[in-house]
């Protein structure tokens, strides 16, 4: 007889060849009196409990429990038995649901529209009987134990794919007692659902959301205690610091590239050879680089046998992936006072499927100068991630440190070679109005007016297309700045400011803006890195943040726990969506695409009703839209465009717009040709939709791991990939397109009357009127426009050409005079609020002074900083360690991050 202990496959038992056999659970774990099931409730919720537990992390599915049945039995069925019946009581969406864009999606949800529009809803249940799963086990009670009744129920799962312990989501009921007791134990000390969640997945491995936490705990408030690192302690025999970090990014198998400097004939045993990139090699970098890092070997005190890390990049194996998956948009990002030594911390992100950011390598910079960013670009990123990777990325966007716009311009003529470069528009227009023009005046029109013109700006980024649209626009805006009502409001000087400010600070970065200039390149209609600012921000502000004062190894930590939980939630995420069924709208694609394409697609279609057409040969189209529109009023110019459609010879369509190259998504336009020129022809299907967007694709390219899949599923993740990066495949035309006898134009349902009376005469006479003109604007007459462009030549000149402008603070410093004025107030304030305004003087008397003297004014604070580094050094001990940072550690009064309103 076994014993209690001995595992069994009790699926196996369900066999009927075990049928009469019986199969009993320890009594002294799940004590029984005598009655039956009926009269032992608790024990079988204890048994169930452990069953569901072991079905969890062992199993490839979560077992529920169900009714007992006639026979008094209790059974264990699998989730995916039971099928989704619409609760008469409950509400249903219909009608218009709620969009999905990979751009400002949080605007659908606002307003009264916004939030009163139903949510698209999904089920983890099947929808008919046809899609359930058998899998079943029956147990029941006597007077001795519990026991599984043997021959009964199904033992092979169907109609459902495994799911792995971590794609499930972890059931309360299934947390052990020690994990909830800690969890209270947490909240009687004021520690926060984020933090308490990420030590609960330490300490017991269950990955619990906030929510579920904060539910177990009863908190209604978040805490801002200190961050658990009791992980690094089992590092403390490892000397520094850096040792620490590279110790900690081995165990968590990060592919990273290190830049040590060493001492010629040092020991290579030194220096950790695994997933790193040293360089040693003088040839490699200018002299700056090298100057550097022996200035830095001084300044810590650094041994000879010892390397110091100059900087390091790194990526977590699935950041790593989803890097590799999504490449096409990378956003850049530098922040601070994330460590006490004050490194840089350099961020990469990217946008998934869904249009979440994912942050997926992070870099410990020193400073933020070009040799920096020319290794970080040139060596680093590309020894991370491949030349492949760095060969699909299309297009970058970034902020204004000029350091790191001239390396990555480097960089995408020899590394990035079909990228292109783009300037953030929220750093452009936001930030620099608030630098340089502030306040127009407390004013109600004054505010209305300074708001009107950041969305004039912000329409050059979002809606212009062609350089003729971007030129009318830029004129039409510096003719409102300086109309009679704005200057009325505002005043001369303030409507000059504002023209100074569009000429010297906005227009003088339109090639790298501008949306004309980006029209057909797949860079998901993005014009701001603000969600990477977003996500920045929150590391340092969220409740399980990085501080000031932490080490490089707590902050490193931190920052891998951070990109875990958030990767795990968007993995289970990602999983439901592969195995939930949609409620609401099945169509061709609602099953195989993730819901934000499916949403864009749908509102494409429905779009496509509100547009007239016109068949001008045998495989192209001109279209335009038809619907209502409200340009009285309007400032901002409202251009009317005619898109061209057309059907190449391998059936393929393609629309001047552009929307599927920038999106991967038919546009409306083709919607419309397909739907009102074709006989029999519903909905594009997901082939029609690119790959990125497959459930199946972000599934096996991003959540499950290549080195856990079998022989098979390995075979679906390569197709998928090589399908993935073939050639474009624009959306397939429908087999039953009409010819042109049988259909020569078409008028959707939801056009303006004026069009649904036309002829095919007359719409041909329309769009061949329109077709003569570059310019067609709803709001203004051409001739206005003319003039507007015409002044704006003649007076206001063309800013295109202008590579790098300095702006300093219009206000005068005060020059505070050697002697004991200064040590007061070095006493009264800090070094940044004492030498700030003196540096800022020192510039502006180079600037007149000429190139010689600018030069040794360089020569000599050089100096200066090399003396009182060595100044620094020598009170300080040697430092301990193979691998020592070339910084010096501050220990920072501050141990929070001071809150800020905006990024």
């Amino acid at each position: 007889m076994a014993s209690f202990q001995d595992h069994h496959d009790l699926f196996s038992l369900t066999r009927t060849i075990y049928k009469g056999f019986i199969v009993r659970f320890d009594p002294q774990t799940f004590p029984v009196v005598p009655g039956g099931v009926a009269k032992n409730k608790a024990s079988m919720k204890k048994l169930f409990d452990s069953l569901m537990c072991a079905s969890h992390h062992d199993g490839f599915c979560q077992l529920v429990s169900h009714n007992q049945n006639k026979a008094g039995r209790k059974h264990l069925r699998c989730s995916n038995f039971q099928i989704h019946r619409q609760n008469t009581a409950t509400k249903t969406a219909v009608g218009e649901l709620r969009q999905s864009t990979l751009v400002c999606d949080r605007k659908n949800s606002r307003g009264p529209k916004g939030q009163s529009l139903p949510k698209p809803t999904s089920t983890s249940k099947a929808t008919n009987s046809n899609e359930t799963c058998k899998v079943k086990l029956a147990f029941d009670a006597d007077s001795v134990s519990m026991f599984l009744v043997c021959g009964i129920g199904e033992s092979q799962h169907e109609r459902h794919l495994p799911r792995n312990a971590i794609d499930m989501a972890t059931r309360k009921r299934i947390v052990p007692a020690a994990a909830a007791d800690f969890q209270k134990m947490s909240a009687n000390h004021n520690i926060g659902p984020g933090k308490t969640a990420a030590m609960v997945e330490e300490e017991f491995g269950l990955h619990l959301t906030r929510r579920q936490v904060a539910q177990m705990q009863q908190m209604a408030k978040l805490a801002d205690d200190l961050n658990n690192t009791d992980e690094l302690e089992q590092y403390k025999h490892l000397d520094s610091d850096t040792d620490r970090v590279l110790a900690y990014l081995k165990k968590k198998v990060a592919t990273y590239c290190a830049l040590y400097h060493g001492v010629r004939g040092t020991s290579a045993e030194l220096v950790p050879q695994t997933q790193c990139e040293v360089l040693a090699d003088e040839e490699v970098f200018a002299g700056d680089l090298f100057e550097y890092a022996s200035e830095r070997r001084k300044a810590v005190s650094a041994r000879d046998d010892q390397h110091v890390l100059i900087s390091l990049v790194w990526a977590m194996p699935i950041g790593k992936r989803c890097l590799q998956a999504f490449p096409e948009l990378l956003f850049s990002d530098a922040t601070h006072k994330t460590n006490q030594e004050n490194r840089p911390l350099i961020t990469f992100g990217v946008k998934d499927a869904e249009g979440r950011v994912q942050v997926v390598i992070r870099a410990w910079a020193p400073n933020e100068r070009a040799w920096m960013f020319r290794w970080l670009f040139q060596t680093a990123v590309p020894a991370i991630i491949g030349k492949a990777t760095c060969e699909r990325i299309r297009l970058v966007l970034t902020d204004g440190d000029s350091q790191e716009l001239t390396q990555l311009d480097a960089a995408i003529s020899s590394v990035f070679t079909k990228c292109v470069r783009r300037r953030c528009g929220w750093h452009i227009i936001h930030q620099r109005w608030k630098q340089h023009v502030g306040s127009l005046g407390r004013s109600e029109e004054a505010k209305e007016i300074a708001k009107r013109i950041r969305s004039w700006l912000y329409s050059f980024m979002k809606s212009i297309e062609t350089l003729d649209e971007y030129k009318a626009s830029k004129a039409l805006l510096l003719s409102y700045v300086n109309s009679e009502e704005v200057v009325k409001v505002i005043g001369d000087n303030n409507a000059d400011h504002i023209v100074t400010f569009l000429r010297s600070n906005v227009f003088v970065h339109e090639q790298h803006f501008a949306r004309c200039f980006y029209l057909d390149v797949r860079g998901f209609d993005a014009y701001s890195n603000t969600c990477l600012e977003g996500t920045n921000y929150g590391v340092k502000y969220c409740e399980n943040r990085v501080l000031p004062n932490m080490s490089q190894a707590k902050a490193t930590k931190v920052m891998i726990n951070q990109d875990e939980d958030k990767f795990t939630q968007n993995r289970k995420k990602t999983c439901d969506a592969f195995h939930k069924n949609a409620l609401q709208g099945r169509t061709k694609t609602s099953a195989h695409v993730l819901q934000t394409a499916e949403s864009m697609l749908q509102q494409a279609m429905v779009a496509s009703e509100s547009y007239i057409s016109y068949r001008f040969c045998d495989h192209k189209w001109w279209v335009l839209y038809s619907g209502p529109r409200n340009v009285q009023g309007r400032l901002l110019p409202v251009f009317q465009r005619v898109r061209i459609v057309s059907v190449d010879e391998n059936h393929k369509m393609k629309c001047s717009c552009c929307e599927y190259e920038r999106n991967g998504i038919p546009c409306r336009h083709i919607c419309h040709v397909a739907l009102k020129f074709s006989s029999d022809f519903e909905s594009f299907t997901h082939h029609s939709v690119n790959i990125r967007f497959w459930t199946v694709y972000s599934l096996y390219a991003v959540v499950l791991d290549p080195s856990e899949l079998n022989e098979d599923e390995i075979k679906i993740r390569n197709k998928l990939v090589t399908a993935r990066w073939k050639s474009p495949q624009p959306p397939t035309a429908p087999s039953s397109m009409k010819s042109m006898d049988e259909g020569r134009f078409s008028v959707g349902s939801k056009s303006q009357d004026q069009f649904k009376s036309m002829t095919s005469e007359d719409l041909l006479l329309y769009f061949e009127a329109l077709m003569k003109n570059k310019l067609s604007i709803l709001n203004y007459n051409i001739e206005h426009v003319e003039k507007a462009v015409a002044v704006m030549e003649q007076h206001h000149g063309n800013a295109v050409g202008m590579t790098q402008e300095m702006h300093n603070c219009s206000a005068d410093f005060s020059f505070v005079g050697p002697g004991d004025e200064i040590s007061d107030m070095a006493n009264a304030v800090g070094s940044h609020e004492v030498l700030n305004p003196l540096c800022k003087e020192l510039i502006q008397l180079c600037d007149v002074a000429g190139k010689d003297k600018t030069a040794k004014t360089a020569r000599d604070l050089e100096s200066l900083i090399i003396a009182l580094k060595e100044e620094i050094a020598s009170q300080q001990s040697p430092p301990t360690g193979q691998v020592v940072s070339c910084m010096v550690s501050k220990v920072s009064r501050k141990r929070n991050h001071v809150k800020q309103s905006k990024f």
